[in-house]
């Protein structure tokens, strides 16, 4: 069960399994906190990413565009955990701005 939770002036919605144990570090467009699991046998650490404003340059569109596409690439890897997304909210995203291409790219002329 998913349920809101707050960290300092940070709001999380993730599983209830996740306790936040603390804030790593705030960048251009997120924050990092570290977090708990709660339900597993061993203490398991685990690095929360919240993105946001990325919709309001292109330039964080692309660079959180390319995080998901490595963290999808370097999946299955030992020295890597498991990547799960959380509210993900669905956007629109015009692959001229995925792909780099201009937006006639590919359009007949």
């Amino acid at each position: 069960m998913k349920e809101f939770q707050t960290y300092k002036d940070i709001n999380f919605y993730i599983p209830s399994r996740y306790k936040i144990e603390k804030c790593l570090g705030r960048g251009t467009y997120g924050v990092v906190c570290k977090a708990m699991d709660t339900k597993a046998t061993e203490p398991i650490p685990l690095a929360i990413k919240k993105i946001g404003k990325i919709l309001t340059k292109e330039v964080l569109m692309r660079r959180t565009i390319r995080e998901l596409k490595l963290m999808r690439f370097f999946k299955g890897h030992p020295n890597v955990c498991e990547s799960d997304l959380f509210d993900l909210h669905r956007v629109l995203i015009p692959d001229c701005v995925v792909n780099r291409r201009p937006p006639s790219h590919g359009k007949a002329i």
